[in-house]
């Protein structure tokens, strides 16, 4: 990392966690990762999900085609000069949908094939499109057992959704009635405990020494549930797992910041139409792909500890996966700008970005 007055420049970040959807609303919103991070781990929650090897290739296929459309039309975004090598550099990584009914056959082919990274385990009910998850994480002891076996890494979203579990304990109660079982019964299983929210979850990854690292979103660094339900509902901050106590953002920032390699960035970052925002039973997700990068500097920034930035980003991510470090850099301006409100047109509808109503201070330059 290289710092030098009002900019800084690092090593291309990389998004451990992001939902792309498909169709329309994919085409619209894949530029925005793309220009911002290398690779991503693309979630599979789509509707119907993405259950095997197959799903996984043909949507990857979705996602190029949708880049390779950009650049064949030669598209200008934000005025940046090398946009489109950029987009060309973009990597999509895969990933499947955990249910209990996928065969070990299938299993070994998601270890033999280079282009998806791991699977992804919903509570069934947790989040968009988590109906078709697991409803006992023990009927998958067995798919555990082989994906220790052949170096297959889970993906976990870490909410226990029994209906007497207050939400805002859901983490914790995952954390004891879960995850713990989970990591004695199997040691060997590398695990992302994904978009942590609680100091629980924090102290937990701190006291474990093997195979288990987490992702942290923007969203939960910046915002506590004050910001989201105090003086008026703000449904676009509205994410799961909820926003906590700031006690809770706190320990998140700690740990973000801390330059800790278990702790690496995921935005979650998960487009929502507008009306699907604003309505009486409003999507969780926060879409801030185009701006999460400026978000978590800030952060860093207050805690001064710019200097933990790019391992953050870029470094402890790669590690945990075995991956090689990106080679390209970028730099991030010292400036004050403030995005705008809607992403998207009349052809799809609209999306509200996470950082709109803010003046963010820093702006990533392609």
């Amino acid at each position: 990392m290289k710092l030098a007055g009002e900019e800084i420049t690092i090593i291309r970040p990389d998004d451990w966690h992001v939902h792309l959807r498909d169709e329309s609303i994919m085409s619209a919103v894949i530029e925005d990762t793309a220009l911002n991070f290398r690779r991503a781990v693309v979630m599979p929650n789509l509707s119907p999900p993405i259950l095997t090897v197959e799903d996984a290739l043909s949507y990857k296929g979705r996602l190029l085609d949708a880049i390779n459309f950009l650049v064949k039309n030669n598209k200008e975004i934000a005025g940046q000069t090398n946009n489109l090598d950029t987009l060309k550099d973009f990597q999509p990584l895969m990933t499947i949908y955990l249910t209990e009914k996928i065969s070990f056959q299938e299993l070994q082919r998601v270890a033999e094939t280079q282009d998806i990274i791991a699977l992804k385990y919903y509570p069934s009910g947790a989040t968009t499109n988590s109906q078709f998850g697991v409803q006992d994480l023990k009927n998958c002891y067995k798919i555990f057992e082989f994906m220790s076996r052949l170096n297959i890494t889970l993906c976990i979203h870490g909410e226990d959704v029994n209906p007497n579990v207050d939400i805002f304990d859901r983490e914790k109660k995952f954390i004891d009635n879960h995850l713990i079982p989970l990591r004695k019964e199997f040691p060997e299983l590398k695990i992302v405990f994904e978009h942590v929210s609680t100091q629980e979850a924090v102290e937990y990854i701190l006291e474990s020494k093997n195979n288990l690292a987490s992702t942290i979103t923007p969203q939960h660094l910046i915002f506590n549930r004050n910001d989201l339900l105090a003086r008026g509902i703000r449904p676009h901050r509205y994410c799961a797992p909820i926003l906590k106590t700031e006690k809770d953002r706190l320990a998140l920032v700690k740990a973000a910041t801390s330059g800790d390699p278990r702790f690496f960035i995921g935005t979650d970052s998960a487009p929502h139409l507008i009306g699907e925002k604003e309505s009486d039973c409003g999507c969780a997700g926060c879409y801030s792909a185009p701006h999460a990068i400026s978000l978590y500097l800030e952060v860093f920034e207050v805690e001064k500890k710019v200097e933990e930035f790019e391992k953050f980003t870029s470094l402890n991510g790669p590690k945990f996966y075995g991956l090689p470090i990106n080679t390209k850099k970028i730099k991030i301006v010292k400036t004050r700008w403030s995005p705008k409100k809607f992403i998207g047109d009349s052809k799809f509808g609209k999306i509200v970005p996470l950082a709109y109503g803010r003046t963010l201070t820093w702006k990533v330059m392609v």
